[in-house]
């Protein structure tokens, strides 16, 4: 990948949001925007269309304020179709033009060619502490990655440089407070940060129940009865969660078999570990087993059996599961 397309991707505090993209398909890719450019959290975009006749899909990088002012357009660059495109974490650019107004919009586009219409593969919108802001419809939020199941979060925290200039401000007020992909307990948990943790408003949900955030290079949803809000809030945008519904996970209390029948003396297909979580992808029809994807002790991966009464089922989005 070429240092010019590499700077595609900058700086700070933002409201991310995914336009339907049947161009390249976005994989975590997560970039924000400030006053003076954007940046990369990471990510990539898988090319999936052949735009240019040669195998090959083109595309493009610009940004844009709430004015319609151009602020940055990249080279068009091309890629073999199937392949991807990483986005490192921290290349940033910057603007070739000042923003005069707020959001700035950051898209990468799948271009025109071959009969086929130009397409968003990517989109996201930051703002600029201090312009004023054309009025625009409501975005989605797009979060960090979700965590892996049974990952401690590694604890996340903004810098006085990023702080400053902020006219309000969040205070994490509980010992930890887990940052999530969408607005609600059911969607799975992206960072955390500690008690006194501040965080950055780049949104709310319809009923502020919610707080869309940056806690350094993690972006998620905070509970706002978790946070003290300080400052100035005016202009906040609302922002739509986008999140991911935590799958059905199972808590075992003590090191077990995994079982290849629903049936306490079947035999084993391997040995799991205790006080960790499993994915639920089924149960019996009476509910007393439970059949669960694992990491076996020995480090394989297996599917099979284990006893409800053996742990608990932790099921916050509340998803049917099915007879097997």
């Amino acid at each position: 990948m070429s240092v010019r397309v590499k700077l595609l991707i900058c700086t700070i505090f933002l409201v991310l949001f995914v336009l339907p993209a049947q161009a390249g398909q976005r994989v975590g890719l997560a970039l924000v925007a400030n006053c003076s450019g954007f940046a990369s959290f990471g990510g990539s975009i898988i090319l999936d269309r052949d735009n240019t006749g040669a195998g090959r899909e083109a595309f493009s990088v610009s940004a844009w304020d709430g004015d319609g002012t151009l602020l940055y357009q990249g080279p068009t660059e091309s890629f073999l179709v199937g392949g991807a495109v990483d986005f490192p974490t921290g290349y940033k650019i910057g603007y070739t033009t000042a923003p005069s107004s707020n959001p700035i919009i950051v898209t990468v586009t799948s271009a025109e060619g071959n009969g086929l219409r130009a397409q968003t593969i990517y989109s996201a919108a930051g703002r600029c502490v201090g312009l004023p802001t054309v009025d625009q419809p409501v975005i989605s939020g797009v979060t960090t990655a979700s965590l892996p199941i049974n990952t401690v979060p590694p604890l996340s925290n903004n810098s006085a440089d990023e702080l400053r200039g902020e006219a309000g401000i969040l205070i994490a007020n509980t010992a930890f407070l887990n940052l999530r992909s969408g607005d609600g307990a059911e969607y799975t948990i992206v960072g955390r940060v500690a008690g006194g943790a501040t965080l950055i408003p780049l949104g709310h949900n319809a009923n502020f129940s919610w707080w869309y955030v940056q806690a350094g290079d993690v972006v998620g949803w905070a509970l706002a009865e978790l946070v003290i809000p300080r400052g100035d809030f005016t202009g906040v945008p609302l922002v739509e969660a986008v999140g991911v519904i935590g799958l059905p996970r199972f808590f075992l209390f003590s090191d077990q078999n995994l079982l290849t029948l629903p049936d306490k003396f079947s035999a084993p297909v391997c040995g799991l570990v205790g006080n960790l979580e499993y994915e639920v992808t089924g149960k019996n029809s009476a509910g007393t087993f439970l059949f669960i994807t694992a990491t076996c002790k020995d480090g394989g991966g297996a599917e099979g059996w284990i006893p409800a009464d053996f742990g608990g089922l932790r099921n916050p989005g509340n998803l049917a599961l099915p007879v097997k």
